[in-house]
């Protein structure tokens, strides 16, 4: 639970297993990056259902999504450079099932619940055993479908991430920014989203959440549960019946209340909405928001999809105690050891290990695997012949 922190936040107990019984678990070798385009076109070739490939940059997942189509296979690119309207139409077409597969870097996968992914394929593998797991975790959400994390694994992709892990770590100077920008903050428990800390402070997605997970090391805040910074909402009938279905009174006031906010029209959609402002606007919690919206869009209400984390950052006494932030650069480099150690890890246990790769992942979040083989990943033998063996 504790190593989820800085993917999930700390506000919600994880109670459930890790589990997932209809996930499968292929590394397979690679020399070169030719040996890579042959397994990927091997695994998507004959495939007619869903798949995600993680790649690890922008450049990549550009060219690999061109090599796909020009190849005959339905794939768009997904990345943090394109327009947000641009990454809502690929996803909106991924999710109806207009194209087949998404090429993405780390930036694809919040808020797609998309029930029937067959394949995760890491094109590059990621930093860190828990966003493996969380990317992989995308595929075979219908627990009837057997699904497929597969990770076309070259030795000397390691360097890519080992790159990112210099980068991200961001300069005391930088640190400094996010202090006093926090400190500055009018009260106690701040919600903030990508966009309202991307106007005030230099820092990329990595190095904020790297900044963030410093700070709460050091005493100086306490993360809360990351809320749907961005996302879209649609309702399908005139305002005043969507009004209507809501039979509890006060839950009628504050829907009444969000659509006249977002100005929502009938039978209208808002898409990019900065759920952190919006709430500001109407005095309402960011979290009770969400998952209010939740609510409504289980009850078929209304249609609410969710594809960026805002922070929700509980200051602590020692902030408000300490006007200059005081943190000693050593603190930075154990920050830089512990993400080589995680990579470290990722790599010897998981991609490398002659041992089941499903107790490896089990085992690394604190879960005793009920048997050492678990014939449901390649290290342990598969209950059924792989889909791409006869390509």
């Amino acid at each position: 639970k504790e190593q989820l922190h800085m993917k999930v936040g700390r506000g919600h107990e994880i109670v459930d297993s890790f589990d997932r019984p209809n996930l499968r678990f292929v590394v397979q070798p690679c020399r070169t990056d030719a040996d890579k385009e042959r397994w990927l076109m091997r695994l998507l070739y004959r495939s007619t259902e869903p798949a995600i490939v993680y790649v690890a940059t922008r450049r990549d997942a550009d060219l690999i999504a061109s090599m796909l189509r020009d190849r005959g296979i339905a794939a768009r690119a997904y990345h943090a450079g394109m327009e947000r309207f641009d990454r809502d139409a690929i996803q909106d077409m991924f999710m109806n099932d207009q194209i087949r597969v998404v090429v993405a870097t780390n930036a694809f996968g919040m808020g797609v619940d998309k029930p029937d992914i067959k394949y995760v394929i890491h094109y590059h593998f990621p930093g860190d055993i828990e966003s493996f797991y969380q990317e992989a975790g995308r595929a075979g959400r219908k627990d009837q479908i057997v699904a497929y994390s597969v990770v076309l694994y070259m030795p000397r992709d390691r360097r890519i991430q080992e790159y990112f892990i210099e980068r991200s770590l961001p300069s005391l100077e930088a640190l400094t920014q996010l202090y006093d920008f926090l400190r500055d903050q009018k009260g106690e428990t701040l919600y903030l989203a990508d966009d309202d800390l991307a106007e005030a402070l230099p820092f990329d997605e990595q190095a904020l959440r790297v900044g963030m997970h410093i700070l709460e090391r050091e005493g100086y805040i306490r993360r809360g549960y990351d809320f749907a910074a961005g996302c879209a909402i649609k309702i399908f009938e005139p305002v005043a019946d969507v009004l209507e279905k809501v039979e509890d009174a006060e839950r009628r006031v504050r829907l009444a209340t969000l659509i006249a906010a977002l100005k929502l029209p009938d039978y209208g959609e808002k898409r990019g909405v900065n759920l952190a402002r919006l709430c500001r606007q109407i005095d309402l919690n960011p979290e009770e928001a969400e998952l209010f919206l939740i609510r409504l869009n289980r009850d078929e209400i209304l249609s609410f999809r969710s594809w960026e984390r805002g922070y929700t950052v509980n200051k602590q006494p020692r902030m408000a105690t300490t006007p200059r932030l005081a943190l000693d650069r050593r603190a930075l480099l154990s920050q830089v050891q512990n993400a080589r150690a995680k990579l470290d890890r990722l790599i010897r246990d998981y991609l490398e290990t002659r041992d089941c790769r499903r107790s490896a992942i089990l085992s690394y979040f604190g879960e005793q695997p009920l048997d050492p083989k678990c014939h449901k990943c390649d290290r342990c033998r598969l209950p059924e012949e792989v889909p791409w063996s006869q390509t």
